[in-house]
C-alpha cells in the first residue's frame, strides 16, 4: 500500500541498500528466496531515486541513543534528508522522538497508520484511485474490494485512513 501511494507521487520514498535487505528478510515465510529477490529488485527498479548511499562510517552523537540494530534507519533518513521515518517499531519511534540535534530532531517518527493517513490526506482522490488500481490489479479483489480494504484498515488501527478513503 505504501509503495502504491509513492507511485501516485503522494510522498517520496527513501531507503538504503541495508534497509532493502532488511525488508527482504522480513517478508512472509511463505515467500521463497526467488520471490523475495524479485520484490526487492522491483522496489529498487521502480524507485531508483529512493536509494540513499549511506557512508559506512557515518556516525554522530545522536545515534548513541538509538538501538544499534536500528541506527542504519536513522542514518539513511538523515543522509537522505527525509522528513519522516515510517516504522512499526515502537521502541525506535520513542527513541527517535528524543533526538536533540536540530538536523535530526526535525525527523518525525510515524507508524504506518499515521503515515498512510498523512499520505492519503495530500490528495484523497488520487490516493483512492491509486489504491483502487492496486486492489483490482495486484490484490485481484472484485467488486467488494473497498469494503474489504476499509474493514482491513480498521482492524489494523488505521481508522483515520479508512475514514478519509470512505469519503471519496
Amino acid at each position: 500500500m505504501l509503495l502504491t501511494l509513492a507511485e501516485a507521487n503522494l510522498y517520496r520514498p527513501l531507503w538504503s541498500e541495508r534497509i532493502l535487505e532488511e525488508v527482504r528478510r522480513h517478508l512472509p515465510d511463505s515467500m521463497d528466496d526467488a520471490a523475495r529477490d524479485r520484490l526487492r529488485d522491483a522496489m529498487a527498479r521502480a524507485f531508483p531515486e529512493a536509494v540513499v548511499p549511506v557512508p559506512a562510517d557515518l556516525d554522530f552523537e545522536a545515534l548513541s541513543r538509538i538501538n544499534a540494530k536500528d541506527r542504519h534507519v536513522v542514518q539513511a533518513a538523515v543522509f537522505g534528508h527525509a522528513d519522516v521515518v515510517v516504522t512499526e517499531d515502537v521502541g525506535l519511534r520513542e527513541e527517535g522522538q528524543g533526538l536533540g540535534e536540530p538536523w535530526v530532531s526535525r525527523l518525525d517518527f510515524q507508524g504506518c497508520g499515521e503515515f498512510t493517513a498523512n499520505a492519503v490526506g495530500v490528495d484523497p482522490e488520487v490516493a483512492a484511485a491509486a489504491l483502487d488500481g492496486m486492489l483490482a490489479q495486484r490484490w485481484r479483489l472484485g467488486d467488494d474490494r473497498w469494503p474489504r480494504l476499509l474493514a482491513w484498515m480498521r482492524r489494523q488501527g488505521w481508522a483515520v485512513t479508512a475514514d478519509q478513503l470512505e469519503q471519496q
